[in-house]
């Protein structure tokens, strides 16, 4: 046996412990591991307020860029949504270096409530791409469309607020319970609550593991054991004593079995770090619904979390963590954990909660994105990407439906700016005006300077067009005639048809102007001056004059008065005296189109007789489709580019022939259409 004896002895005995303190400071080893330890604590504290000064200054970048992705659902939300969501997310999680010196960003879920709706919406930090957020959302429920916006405080700060949150105890098993399948535990949370969800470190992750599966052996306590002898032998060397084997003990069964439910937690999805928390504000004097809201809320939240042993906690400023998207205190969980407090509710009926409308799709590659001839058409909902259309493939026409408010106009802008761009001779007829005047706004003077032909009741003495001209006038009586039997079908009839199908004629015939048309059949007087200048080849017209004049007072007023009714009612109005009935300033239609000219015809019907927006519209379509047969001569290279724009079309598709003859002629004719509902 080995005995230490040293001549101090007596002396650090006399002196008592601070001699003792004194002698072993005086060492050589002790004094050199102080400096070390002195050395290593400095430098701890400078890493550690270099780390601080980082993570504040990463946390203030990621706070200004934030935003709000709202959460439209569609009409079927699966169960699994919300695993398959936070799966996605999965991947930003920092590496160990990065997380260590700028920290690691979260995303916030967050239900928000008000007095009419019920928003589910994720908050993202400016370092997170909004789109990986929306293609996570994307694959984890088909159809539900998503909204970006700027990030603003959630809570209004009121006189009358109430925060918690939730704690749970240090040792829960399981801090959420995930509800059996067809159950939804977010059914009764109408509430406004924020889950606060980070991927959890690999310091957390590892000391899950290695609680669930080191079996009581914890290498983490050998390593500071075996440091601790080391240090103990800088001081007093000598062998170090003889480690004796131990016997295992047999485990614990309440011990087995946590162990049992940590291996389960471990090995199913990923791990987070989440948080819990809600706030409700309202004006003063409401004390006792806002206490009543923030029991209902705590209530539900309760059974968010599958009733198990959570504590709440009081927010005591609530807006000021709120307000400012703090993480705030976590508790770790897995995949199907943090699925079970933050998804969309898969009930088929909840109050308030918006809907997706039409399912968002990607655009595929073969969408064309712009270049030469291709029409832009906007940006892809879904991916954000710019969508075109092929001027060939505009030719085929294009029906555009959409109710009020879903981008119906302006994508009809992007068209027809794109077109007047591009020189093609364009059409555009609005029964509203707010389309055109939209357009007007856009266009600059000195592109359309010369090109521009405006038809608009709020411009007096404007541009106008002669319904009969042409270089066929039979076509253009029969369009007229056809269109008046379509609007008027339950007041007209054959004798109608006939008479002002050669009252026409004769106004063609003799060039006078429409507006002459009701005194041309009513002054007997007016129509036989007008027949002596009828040529002695139209026997047909001078037949029906012939007739005319035989007939009776009774049966020409009878035979006459459908068609009067309706033109008075028509030119009794200055506008359409001066744009229809006799222009003062008549463009020619189809050489404005022929030429790449732009009309634009704004109809709106508080302007106008309801009666003459449909009559004025349809013969202006007529026109444009007269212009385009005009082209059949022409080989198909030398055939002009056109487009007409229909907005509301189904007021204006009333010509003699089918729409899906138009539709055919006009594709032939290297005129496309653009039918909008």
């Amino acid at each position: 046996m080995r005995t230490f004896s040293s001549p101090n002895i007596p002396t650090l005995v006399e002196g008592g412990p601070w001699g003792l303190l004194t002698h072993v400071w005086h060492a050589p080893q002790v004094r050199l591991l102080a400096t070390a330890l002195l050395v290593a604590l400095g430098a701890a504290l400078a890493v550690q307020v270099l780390r601080c000064v980082l993570h504040g200054r990463e946390r203030r970048r990621w706070l200004a860029g934030s935003r709000y992705i709202a959460i439209a659902a569609p009409g079927v939300v699966t169960e699994n949504g919300g695993a398959v969501f936070w799966d996605h997310l999965s991947v930003i999680a920092r590496p160990a270096w990065r997380r260590f010196w700028f920290g690691q960003p979260w995303v916030l879920w967050e239900l928000h409530a008000d007095r009419r709706n019920f928003t589910v919406r994720v908050w993202v930090p400016s370092c997170i791409d909004a789109a990986l957020v929306e293609g996570a959302i994307e694959a984890a429920c088909p159809g539900a469309s998503t909204t970006v916006v700027e990030a603003e405080p959630p809570l209004r700060v009121q006189p009358s607020m109430k925060g918690e949150r939730l704690a749970w105890p240090k040792g829960t098993d399981v801090p959420v319970v995930v509800s059996p399948a067809g159950v939804d535990p977010m059914r009764p949370l109408l509430h406004a609550v924020g889950v606060g969800v980070c991927p959890a470190s690999r310091r957390a992750m590892s000391r899950m593991s290695k609680a669930a599966w080191s079996h009581g052996q914890s290498g983490g306590s050998s390593m500071l054991k075996g440091f601790a002898n080391d240090l103990l032998d800088l001081v007093q060397p000598g062998p170090a004593a003889k480690s004796t084997p131990s016997r295992t003990q047999p485990e614990a069964a309440w011990v087995t079995r946590k162990r049992k439910i940590l291996q389960e937690r471990v090995s199913t999805g990923s791990l987070w770090s989440a948080s819990v928390r809600w706030a409700v504000s309202m004006p003063e004097g409401r004390s006792v619904r806002l206490k009543r809201e923030a029991a209902s809320t705590a209530a539900a939240v309760s059974m968010l979390t599958g009733g198990v042993s959570a504590l709440r906690r009081r927010l005591a400023r609530p807006e000021r963590q709120v307000n400012s998207w703090a993480l705030g205190r976590t508790v770790m969980v897995n995949t199907p954990e943090v699925a079970a407090l933050a998804h969309l509710p898969f009930d088929e009926i909840v109050p308030a909660l918006d809907r997706a409308r039409a399912r968002r799709v990607r655009p595929v590659e073969a969408v064309p994105s712009g270049g030469r001839g291709v029409k832009p058409l906007g940006r892809a909902a879904q991916g954000g990407r710019k969508v075109g259309l092929h001027t060939a493939d505009a030719r085929q026409h294009l029906h555009v439906l959409g109710s009020t408010g879903t981008g119906k106009s302006t994508l009809l802008q992007h068209m027809i700016l794109s077109d007047i761009k591009n020189r093609r001779g364009t059409m555009v007829i609005d029964p509203k005006g707010d389309l055109i005047n939209d357009l007007l706004d856009r266009l600059d003077p000195e592109t359309v300077r010369g090109r521009l032909t405006l038809i608009d009741p709020a411009e007096p003495g404007g541009h106008g067009f002669l319904p009969l001209s042409g270089p066929d006038g039979e076509i253009a009586v029969d369009h007229v005639v056809g269109i008046c039997n379509q609007l008027w079908e339950r007041h007209w009839g054959p004798r109608a048809t006939y008479v002002l199908r050669n009252g026409l004629r004769t106004v063609l015939a003799a060039e006078l102007d429409l507006i002459d048309l009701p005194g041309l059949m009513m002054k007997p007087d007016y129509w036989r001056e007008v027949v002596k200048r009828l040529g002695p080849g139209d026997e047909q017209l001078l037949g029906f004059w012939v007739w005319w004049e035989d007939m009776d007072k009774t049966s020409r007023y009878q035979a006459i008065g459908p068609i009067l009714s309706r033109f008075d009612a028509l030119f009794g109005n200055e506008f359409m005296r001066s744009t229809f009935g006799k222009p003062a300033k008549p463009v020619d239609i189809g050489r404005a189109l022929d030429t790449g000219g732009i009309v634009f015809a704004r109809l709106p019907k508080g302007e106008m007789t309801e009666s003459a927006v449909p009559l004025m519209g349809s013969v202006l379509v007529a026109k444009a489709a007269q212009a385009a047969m005009r082209r059949s001569h022409l080989p198909d290279h030398q055939r002009p580019e056109s487009v007409l724009y229909l907005d509301e079309a189904h007021n204006f598709l009333n010509l003699p022939q089918r729409i899906e003859e138009l539709l055919t002629e006009a594709r032939a004719m290297r005129m496309g259409l653009v039918l909008a509902h």
